[in-house]
């Protein structure tokens, strides 16, 4: 089969090849699209994807996200959006509006990973959005999950996420994780955003057991003293906020930028 890119310069020969997106993310019958350069003319690009996606109802160009709501940056450029969108992965349904909500199909790997690694005990999600991390793990494993998320306009869509799975261990709460959170409830905790700092932290702390795992995401260079001296750097902030780390590892979750990836350090520790 053709790569995606060059079926889609067999329909687009008018247009600048350096305009044309090299790949997409699938989120439910939508096609999301992050090309590099400036579209000059949108329309008819989002056009052909769709008649090289049969599946895809709508394909939306995205930018970055906002604040630490997470909301995403984008605009249909071809095609209808049905709301709400029905995302299926891993046997589980997301519920969501991918023009206000953030989704990246390009974690996928890492939830599987968590699959794996996480097969009982406590969740707290401290991070939560419509359940990108958490809401596998309660409905495929035997866990209990608590997922904060700080949107109430995102809130309802975790809630109908979870809802629609029918999850009986699954509990949505809305604020801000570094005040809503229960204490000494935790043996995993999830922090999946990259803006977190010292009080965040603490707070991640007060939730967890005495003791449990960390599963920390940060951005990452790819050169490896600077990697090396980006998790030296985490490490030591644990250790300031009075948390023993016993044990760690680091992996790389998927590229994230030119020169940088996204990363997620786990970290072993006791209060």
């Amino acid at each position: 089969m053709k790569k995606f890119a060059q079926r889609l310069r067999e329909h687009l020969t008018q247009i600048d090849p350096q305009e044309i997106p090299t790949g997409y993310a699938r989120i439910g019958n939508c096609a999301i699209i992050k090309p590099r350069n400036i579209l000059s003319s949108e329309k008819q690009v989002g056009d052909a994807i769709r008649k090289i996606l049969p599946w895809a109802k709508a394909v939306i160009l995205q930018k970055n996200t906002l604040d630490i709501t997470r909301r995403p940056l984008g605009k249909v450029i071809s095609g209808k959006l049905d709301l709400p969108v029905i995302h299926k992965e891993l046997r589980t349904r997301f519920v969501l509006n991918p023009l206000t909500i953030t989704f990246s199909p390009g974690n996928h790997g890492e939830r599987e990973r968590l699959l794996e690694e996480v097969k009982t005990g406590t969740i707290v999600d401290m991070f939560a959005c419509i359940g990108n991390l958490s809401l596998p793990l309660s409905t495929r494993n035997n866990t209990r999950a608590i997922a904060i998320e700080i949107s109430p306009y995102t809130f309802e869509h975790l809630k109908a996420s979870a809802k629609i799975n029918k999850t009986r261990q699954f509990y949505p709460i809305l604020g801000d994780s570094r005040i809503v959170a229960p204490q000494n409830k935790a043996d995993i905790i999830l922090m999946g955003f990259f803006q977190w700092n010292k009080t965040h932290l603490r707070a991640a702390k007060r939730v967890l057991k005495n003791t449990g795992r960390i599963y920390l995401h940060y951005i990452s260079p790819y050169e490896k003293d600077l990697k090396n001296t980006k998790v030296e750097r985490i490490l030591e902030q644990v250790k300031q906020i009075g948390l023993t780390v016993r044990d760690y590892t680091t992996r790389i979750v998927k590229p994230y930028s030119r020169g940088h990836h996204h990363d997620v350090i786990v970290l072993d520790v006791k209060k």
